[in-house]
């Protein structure tokens, strides 16, 4: 079956393509859906095939370099509380609480950290979070999303004269001054992280379109949207991908989970029911999981991943992986070395 996107996305990648000249038609036909579905939302795309489509779409671009096309064509008209809540916004910080939404809006994989250090440029870094590993660096959907960033800082923020430093972790994709055009400097590439970095002084600069009410109201309609679009999926899913992405919330508690993803904890448990799961059990499977990817890893000692799995000391983090393991942390460490020290 040809892949079917929903209208939103499609509308957005076809007035991209029509300014880069790509060929959507045959990026959609590449692609075949695994299940009978006549259409699929595009945060449902799986990670490869999203890498497939947006690359053949870079590739067969003649006029725009893609991913730059994307932001140029990216709107929120199709959803005006979006729109309103930028807009109206009190600040550059306010406005930026948008991002916490983007997973559920656009794709679960996106990743966003602020990053504020004392003497030092704010950083919004972005990744792009696999379980599997195998897409975890995709190009050009990160430079989709750090332009679309960028876009959405001018527009609400434009009078404020603000110039981010960019910073890429992969190399160049196409001529230095095209980059130069869009962003007005040229990004760093080869860098450690995806990262805008903003002066810390102007996130807390009153922003001349601000109305509190207005951007109240439009909060409150975002979320309500945020509700309807996830009720629609599987809940299961979005936890997993969310703790993951957020380790700082492995260690918070449920309620801490459900008012990440806007729910009240009271429906977070009733979804999970629903499904056959609990979140004691869902948390424990996640954290089993990385705790087993972190200790083959071997770059932190089993003290550091207790306190990154959110584990209250040691002792517990010890006594929960033997329960499900049969063995301790440090045991299976040694075995996994031991395994791949043979080959």
């Amino acid at each position: 079956m040809t892949l079917a996107l929903e209208l939103p996305a499609l509308s957005v990648l076809m007035a991209a393509c029509a300014r880069s000249g790509s060929h959507l038609a045959a990026a959609l036909d590449s692609l075949t859906l695994s299940g009978p579905k006549d259409e699929v939302a595009f945060r449902e795309l799986p990670l490869s095939q999203m890498a497939q489509l947006l690359e053949t779409l870079e590739q067969t671009a003649s006029r725009q370099h893609f991913p730059f096309a994307v932001a140029d064509a990216f709107h929120f008209d199709g959803e005006p509380a979006l729109n309103t809540f930028l807009t109206s916004a009190d600040s550059l910080r306010e406005a930026l609480r948008l991002l916490d939404w983007v997973p559920s809006i656009i794709h679960p994989s996106i990743c966003f950290v602020p990053v504020e250090n004392p003497g030092q440029p704010a950083q919004m870094q972005v990744s792009i979070q696999d379980p599997t590993g195998d897409h975890a660096d995709l190009p050009v959907f990160v430079e989709m999303i750090m332009a679309v960033m960028w876009r959405c800082c001018c527009t609400i923020a434009g009078e404020l004269n603000i110039q981010p430093q960019v910073h890429i972790k992969h190399v160049p994709r196409t001529e230095l001054q095209v980059y130069r055009e869009f962003f007005g400097v040229e990004p760093a590439f080869a860098q450690p992280v995806n990262a805008l970095h903003l002066p810390v002084e102007v996130l807390d600069l009153r922003l001349p379109g601000r109305l509190p009410q207005a951007h109240a109201r439009a909060e409150q309609h975002i979320r309500q949207i945020l509700g309807q679009v996830d009720e629609a999926q599987p809940l299961r899913p979005q936890i997993e991908a969310l703790l993951r992405q957020q380790r700082h919330l492995l260690g918070q508690g449920m309620e801490a989970v459900a008012d990440t993803l806007h729910l009240h904890p009271r429906t977070l448990q009733r979804r999970l029911r629903a499904e056959g799961s609990r979140y004691s059990e869902l948390l424990a499977e996640v954290r089993h999981q990385l705790a087993c990817e972190l200790l083959r890893k071997g770059a932190l000692d089993v003290e550091r991943i207790s306190e990154e799995l959110g584990f209250s000391d040691r002792r517990s983090f010890t006594q929960a992986f033997g329960q499900r393991q049969g063995q301790t942390p440090s045991a299976f460490r040694q075995a996994h070395q031991h395994h791949n020290n043979s080959y």
